[in-house]
């Protein structure tokens, strides 16, 4: 039936709208089970798994509608006060969130919706004690209508023909009323709705409040509706149309004209891979402009260079997106797994507004949560550990994200017990990893470099939590793969940092092009510090390392040529240096020549080459040519 054909186009959509209420039910739920008093929070959780379980009967996933219906229920008790939700209700409730976001992986795979009766059960027998008062009847077509009061008012909304879905649309619409005002009736009804009731419009009566045209403001700036209109007795009706008011009697400012637009990621990378190669025949173009004497070239060359950064800038903010997309799913994690351990903790994010390319937001999300598995596990000790340690019972873990340059430093610390040098030994020498002699001789920095290892575990059984030496083994790669890179400072007996330095975007950067050998490479220009030459007489020696003075300040010279193993040309002409910083590090490194500063277009390496010290990349030039770009991390490691 063409009907069913078409529901099935909105498959990708509902899955889209379907977790952000889920990812808004885990919040809520996590401080309501902290604070159980919080009757908006309730509310919101009961607008939200109304809105879900509109969709799904709209779309014919029944399961998915029975499952919403049930959780429902239970927070209709806890409206109530007919139980509390905290405890085993709590638990089930999460069970119900998990359960849900599972069909909705089941329906964006394109796969069966399994059927959850167990699950439905175990939610009603959590309202079984609020089953004995009376429950409110919902609205229906039969439900006698209250009669509306003489301060009362209509509020009529036609959607736009092309809406998505009219029946979760219609269903916002009426919870954002709520929020305002008491509706005394609406047509079509929240049950007919419910049934998927065709209708043209919508009209709703109600008893205006306070903060009712906020409310309609906000209705109003809905992508599906068409217009708005606000009717009161004696007055002439107010409407909205296209999201700008007709008429403004009721309000002094004009409701937002805000329109977002759904886009697919991979139409996204299409357009930025697009993008890339119009960077790249910018260039080009520049680069013969300025090789040819005539003026109008060079007008023309100087316009395509600027749109083409503005295009370009404006395409990389569009994929930019805020870290607390992921922050926001570790609260939940961190209390299950405490809960499991029998621990108490609290988690504190900071910097969840700062926005990284959407490529970057997604691949950081398992080291980030391998890292909080070990804070948990392996850091924060038990309650009674704690308070014989003098700190107080519940642990702290805290998630702070900067901006440091061109990057991106997210710290994530804990105040637990810190990493044990000696726990860490013995590790090493039962893994056959060292031998006595020198794991008794190894430094910290060696020790901790082992953590990192793959298969390396100080734990002696495997859990679900750790010890199976995959988890930092992954942190490491998966920031490496990034361009980043992993710091690690603890104390014992105080706590851990696990530091992460991570690129904003890993398209397009600004970049100083350098010559070695005939080779052309790039430096990311977010760690040059400034540009130097030094005649023989001023390279010193300490302790067979050749050094260099900038303004009083002695940093170690590495030559490219000797880093990569490349013939020298011989050591008694001046040295054409740049001076980089990677944090706390600064090196001069050796060059041929200085070729300048250019935009350019970050290209990954093959699989076999992402191995290769000092290399993160390559970038095609607008001469055609191919330029590897400098890994300054492992560089100035060496």
């Amino acid at each position: 039936m063409p009907k069913e054909f078409d529901i099935k186009k909105y498959a990708k959509l509902f899955v889209t709208e379907s977790r952000e209420y889920l990812r808004t039910l885990n919040e809520s739920m996590i401080e309501l089970e902290a604070k159980p008093d919080r009757r908006d929070l309730v509310d919101g959780m009961f607008r939200s798994c109304h809105t879900v379980k509109g969709m799904a009967n709209m779309m014919g996933y029944a399961p998915v509608a029975e499952l919403a219906h049930a959780l429902e229920d239970v927070l209709g008790a806890v409206r109530d006060g007919k139980v509390s939700p905290t405890g085993p209700v709590a638990e089930v409730m999460f069970k119900g969130f998990d359960a849900l976001e599972g069909m909705v992986a089941a329906v964006e795979r394109g796969e069966q919706i399994g059927e959850t009766p167990e699950l439905v059960r175990e939610l009603r027998t959590a309202t079984e004690q609020a089953a004995s008062a009376p429950k409110p009847k919902e609205k229906s077509a039969e439900t006698p209508r209250l009669e509306p009061k003489a301060e009362a008012v209509t509020i009529t909304v036609r959607l736009a023909k092309k809406c998505a879905l009219p029946a979760a649309r219609a269903l916002t619409i009426i919870r954002e009323l709520e929020k305002s005002s008491t509706i005394l009736s609406s047509d079509p009804t929240e049950e007919e709705i419910d049934n998927e009731r065709l209708f043209e419009e919508m009209i709703v009566s109600l008893e205006p409040g306070e903060k009712l045209q906020i409310s309609l403001d906000r209705i109003a700036a809905m992508t599906d509706v068409d217009e708005l209109t606000f009717t009161r007795k004696g007055h002439a009706p107010e409407s909205w149309k296209g999201k700008r008011r007709i008429d403004s009697t009721l309000a002094t400012t004009e409701a937002p004209a805000v329109q977002t637009v759904r886009v697919g990621m991979d139409k996204l990378d299409d357009l930025l891979d697009d993008v890339g190669e119009l960077v790249i025949g910018r260039s080009r173009l520049v680069e013969k402009a300025s090789s040819h004497d005539d003026l109008e070239l060079q007008e023309i060359s100087s316009l395509i260079d600027k749109l083409t950064s503005e295009i370009q800038s404006k395409v990389l903010s569009i994929r930019m997106i805020p870290l607390e997309v992921v922050m926001s799913r570790f609260p939940r994690m961190v209390r299950d797994i405490s809960k499991s351990q029998g621990k108490e903790m609290e988690l504190l994010v900071e910097g969840g507004n700062i926005e990284l390319d959407r490529t970057v937001v997604d691949r950081i999300t398992d080291p980030m949560m391998h890292i909080l598995r070990n804070c948990i596990d392996h850091g924060i000790e038990t309650p009674q550990e704690r308070e014989k340690a003098g700190k107080r019972a519940k642990g702290m873990i805290r998630i702070v994200a900067s901006k440091q340059q061109d990057h991106v430093l997210i710290e994530i610390s804990d105040d637990g017990r810190g990493i044990d040098f000696e726990h860490v030994r013995k590790a090493a020498i039962r893994k056959g990893v060292m031998n006595q002699q020198q794991a008794q001789a190894a430094l910290g920095r060696e020790l901790i470099d082992l953590l990192f290892k793959p298969g390396f575990s100080t734990n002696t059984e495997v859990t679900e939590i750790s010890g199976r030496g995959v988890g930092l083994d992954v942190v490491k790669r998966g920031v490496e793969e990034l361009g980043g890179s992993v710091m690690v400072n603890t104390t014992k007996g105080a706590g851990t940092t696990i530091s992460l330095w991570l690129p904003f975007t890993l398209a397009i950067i600004d970049a100083m092009l350098v010559s070695v050998a005939g080779q052309m490479y790039a430096v990311p220009m977010g760690v040059v510090v400034e540009s130097q030459s030094y005649p023989t007489s001023e390279i010193r020696h300490i302790r067979t390392r050749e050094v260099v003075q900038l303004r009083g300040e002695v940093i170690p010279l590495i030559r490219i040529r000797d880093f990569f193993g490349i013939p020298s040309e011989g050591k008694d002409t001046p040295v054409n240096v740049l001076i980089v910083q990677s944090r706390e590090r600064r090196a001069a490194l050796g060059i041929d020549e200085h070729l300048g500063h250019q935009q350019i277009v970050v290209k990954t390496l093959d699989r076999r080459l992402r191995k290769a010290r000092g290399i993160s990349g390559g970038t095609i030039l607008g001469s055609g040519g191919i330029a590897l770009i400098l890994d300054t991390d492992s560089i100035l490691g060496d």
